[in-house]
């Protein structure tokens, strides 16, 4: 008995995908529908400080700042722990404990 329910359950499993077919479904013209979404909309760095000004969040001085291309920085040339140098680190491995 139970051998036969589990038949007729894979049976109406693998019947499932050939009933409900993708061309039973159609999308109402109303929806506006499309199959990529809409590009995102970039603001300019300018007119953002300008409204950024404008809604006194920031200032002038900080505005000038915003929109001046700044150069990259240069490589940081700090000190690199390895993972024994922390482990046997008083101060650094007190962080842990």
């Amino acid at each position: 008995m139970r051998r036969t329910v589990m038949l007729v359950i894979l049976c109406v499993a693998l019947v499932t995908p050939m009933v409900a077919r993708p061309g039973d479904q159609s999308i109402p013209p109303e929806a506006q529908w499309t199959p990529t979404p809409p590009a995102r909309s970039t603001a300019e760095g300018n007119q953002l400080a300008s409204v950024l000004v404008d809604a006194e969040m920031i200032a002038r001085p900080e505005s000038t700042q915003l929109t001046t291309a700044q150069a990259p920085s240069p490589p940081s040339r700090g000190r690199t722990w390895t993972w024994a140098e922390i482990d046997h680190h008083r101060v650094l491995s007190a962080a842990g404990d």
